[in-house]
């Protein structure tokens, strides 16, 4: 019969900044993490068995994704399904993420519905609108129940669109009324806000003054030209002027004007 194995012998124990170095008799080395180190009371001369040896390995491979998932969420909140897809990219078998989601939820670390709650706030913070909070949240793996208990009430939407309005009227001045208010319009669907909130705000944005209108239809006038002038000649180039100035929300009577203002600058 051949002979049990007499084991690993410990030569050497190296603590080091994120893990422990276990050095055999022989030159055999193993790293594990401080936990794994201190769950199994390894010190220098120590005998393992074939069986400790190989139980060591498997929690130490636990060890190092337990201490990831702890990692982040020492940074901030995640939810159980953020962890857990985090877990799986780190090559993560099913059975170790279980176990490491059970331990973190008994805890305390793990827990959706303070997910929930952090992550409320930081989208009040950037001004979300209620549709974008909950297709984040659904994406984030909360469920469609937790969800459907959110409240949010109308005037509290408003008065947070209302914040962004004066931002977007900067950016935005510099276009056509129709345009602008489609941009406006895009930007406020883009943070998730309803129809029927947009609209409330669209409702108080007043038209440019006249004379910015026309400034802003000049400049793109230009620019239209610079596009067409040398491919196109006479109508064709007036018919692709008027298409152009249209699609940027400029009236018929002022794409006329503007026209009739550069006449010079165009083929009859």
């Amino acid at each position: 019969m051949p002979s049990a194995s007499p084991g690993r012998k410990i030569a050497q124990v190296k603590v080091l900044k994120k893990r422990v170095m276990l050095i055999f008799e022989g030159g055999e080395k193993l790293d594990v993490v401080p936990s794994v180190y201190a769950d199994f009371y390894l010190y220098e001369g120590k005998t393992l068995s074939d069986k400790e040896y190989k139980d060591i390995q498997n929690s130490n491979d636990v060890g190092k994704f337990k201490d990831y998932a702890f990692g982040l969420l020492a940074v901030r909140s995640y939810s159980t399904k953020q962890i857990i897809d985090r877990l799986y990219k780190k090559k993560a078998n099913p059975a170790m993420i279980s176990a490491i989601v059970e331990q973190l939820t008994a805890t305390g670390l793990l827990n959706d519905d303070e997910y929930v709650a952090d992550f409320l706030e930081y989208a009040k913070d950037r001004h979300y609108g209620q549709r974008k909070i909950k297709e984040e949240l659904f994406r984030d793996g909360i469920s469609e129940k937790r969800i459907s208990a959110l409240e949010f009430i109308d005037g509290e939407e408003l008065d947070k669109a209302m914040e962004l309005l004066p931002g977007f009227l900067k950016k935005y001045d510099r276009y056509s009324n129709r345009s602008r208010h489609q941009r406006i319009y895009d930007a406020y669907l883009n943070k998730g806000f309803t129809n029927a909130v947009i609209n409330k705000v669209l409702n108080r944005v007043p038209d440019n003054d006249k004379s910015l209108e026309k400034e802003a239809l000049a400049r793109d006038y230009e620019k239209a030209l610079r596009l067409y002038t040398r491919r196109f000649k006479g109508e064709k180039l007036r018919t692709h002027l008027v298409n152009n100035l249209a699609q940027k929300g400029y009236n018929y009577e002022d794409i006329k004007w503007i026209l009739e203002e550069h006449n010079h600058g165009m083929d009859q």
